[in-house]
């Protein structure tokens, strides 16, 4: 990710991480719940959670699936 954000113009562009299903980190089994998520860019406040973990995630902004695909589809 460090190079990525040296090398890219945040002003243009939207970086994306997510997953496309839940897994469980203690059984590795699959299931339905809501997918940890990050977006960065120029001008979106920082949440201030500092990790990209089951815990940490809980923390931050939940968003139904369609309101996060309309978030990085209308990214301007």
């Amino acid at each position: 990710i460090k190079r990525i954000i040296e090398y890219t113009n945040f002003e243009k562009t939207l970086l994306v991480v997510c997953s496309d299903h839940v897994t469980s980190s203690k059984t590795g089994e699959h299931y339905q719940g809501f997918l940890p998520f990050t977006l960065y860019t120029s001008g979106i406040e920082s949440n201030k959670i500092e990790n990209f973990d089951e815990s940490s995630c809980k923390q931050g902004k939940v968003m139904h699936i369609e309101d996060f695909m309309e978030e990085v589809i209308n990214f301007e």
